[in-house]
């Protein structure tokens, strides 16, 4: 019985940034409340001790940084440029490879999480018992992944075709999610990037089929599509009343949340009160130029009020979500959704886009009122129309309807707890490989 677990996630388990971490975090807690010991790898910064024991709930997280080059220099895993982030990158996989040879033995589980070099953890690591779990393939920071132009693109599109490859077992957290990986093993039809899979596979002594078919039914085989769990406190009971006619988003700082859809809705519907919060975005300036463009959008709405910060805890994200009575998810893509199940969780019907995570959710493709909310077209020319849409059919439901909407909402998140994550993870690496 597996009772050891190695995370290996760049981003800093005490400020975490995004769906990856949080739900890095909430594996951790479960495998913690179920006796586990639970270790997680991290890249060390500026101002940070080399290791640390975290009290979470239902045990304890004890936190390895690891030292890179610039750690002294860097307050976040994503300071630099574009090649400043992808050297760090791989500096930190070398130094989690030697880190984990020297001090943890092959009873451990090692658990990767959304590394670009996970080829050469997982051929590092091939005595281990692994899992490599992907939860974004659109944008991760990197200018790179969406410029055909760019010089390095066809080496990280390879190495993204070889962690498929490379990797004992792929956990896509989404029916989406699963199909863009598939999509990935393709690229090996490619030239250029089939020439990088074949030079970096020799490098690191990896065998790649000869046949992309091939390639595809190896992936297949050794992946499965296990979602992503929420921490038991979404299931609590409610901290806070409704307040009447507040409709809330919320989530990190970036141009894919799509929050300047929500912020236009509530320019044309004064009689609502709209809460947008979340966490501001780590040095990029991208980021910064989109959060003052929210922030522009807000100034001129009396019904809007904006809250972002550095770090929101837990404990305040559900006060917040209480208070609402429906939640906005109006993100150009989302691979999963964790805001989606946790709102659920509160009992919180949902207007979400049609994308990966929440089309999972939902149960299916149409668009529309469901019965714990309303799913919507993802284009950006009609997210806010979809918002408004929703809006106002939703208000004008009777309090019975919205009351079996919202207990709808409760049970469908029962399906997303960590501790089911968790069972599911366990079962499927105690099975055989194929």
């Amino acid at each position: 019985m597996m009772n050891k677990a190695i995370h290996v996630c760049v981003q800093e388990p005490t400020r975490l940034f995004g769906g990856l971490g949080v739900a890095v975090l909430n594996l951790s807690q479960a495998q913690a409340s179920a006796g586990w010991e639970v270790v997680w790898l991290s890249l060390r910064s500026k101002g940070r001790s080399a290791s640390e024991v975290l009290a979470i709930p239902g045990g304890y997280l004890t936190v390895v940084r690891i030292e890179v080059a610039d750690s002294s220099a860097i307050d976040t895993y994503n300071d630099g440029s574009d090649l400043e982030r992808f050297t760090r990158r791989e500096a930190f996989c070398r130094g989690v490879l030697e880190e984990i040879h020297l001090r943890y033995a092959c009873d451990w589980t090692v658990f990767l999480h959304g590394l670009y070099f996970e080829p050469l953890l997982a051929a590092g690591l091939s005595e281990y018992a692994s899992v490599s779990a992907y939860y974004l393939l659109e944008t991760d920071g990197l200018q790179v992944l969406n410029d055909l132009g760019h010089p390095r693109y066809s080496q990280i599109r390879a190495l993204e075709v070889l962690s498929l490859i490379a990797s004992k077992r792929v956990q896509a957290i989404s029916g989406g999610t699963w199909r863009k990986m598939a999509d990935r093993i393709a690229l090996l039809r490619d030239p250029a990037i089939a020439a990088e899979v074949r030079l970096l596979a020799k490098a690191w002594d990896i065998e790649v089929p000869a046949d992309p078919s091939q390639a595809h039914a190896q992936f297949a085989a050794n992946s499965r599509i296990i979602p992503l769990g929420i921490s038991d406190e979404f299931y609590c009971p409610p901290t806070r009343p409704t307040q009447p006619g507040r409709v809330a988003a919320w989530g990190r700082v970036a141009p894919e949340k799509g929050f300047e859809h929500f912020l236009q809705v509530a320019g044309r519907m004064p009689e609502r009160a709209f809460f947008l919060w979340g966490k501001l975005p780590l040095r990029q300036t991208a980021r910064q130029a989109y959060l003052r463009g929210l922030e522009e959008l807000a100034a001129a709405k009396s019904n809007t009020v904006l809250d972002f910060r550095e770090w929101v805890p837990s404990t305040e994200v559900v006060q917040k979500v209480d208070e609402a009575e429906i939640i906005v998810v109006p993100s150009l893509y989302e691979p999963f959704g964790l805001v989606v199940v946790e709102a659920l969780a509160r009992g919180k019907p949902v207007i979400a886009t049609d994308t990966d995570g929440p089309r999972d959710i939902f149960g299916g493709t149409r668009l529309g009122r469901y019965d714990i909310g309303y799913l919507i077209s993802c284009e950006p020319a009609e997210i806010s129309n979809g918002i408004q849409r929703s809006l106002l059919d939703f208000y004008s439901l009777t309090a019975a309807e919205r009351l079996a909407m919202s207990e709808a909402a409760r049970l469908r998140a029962l399906d997303y707890s960590s501790n089911r994550m968790l069972h599911s993870l366990s079962e499927w690496m105690n099975s055989p490989l194929q």
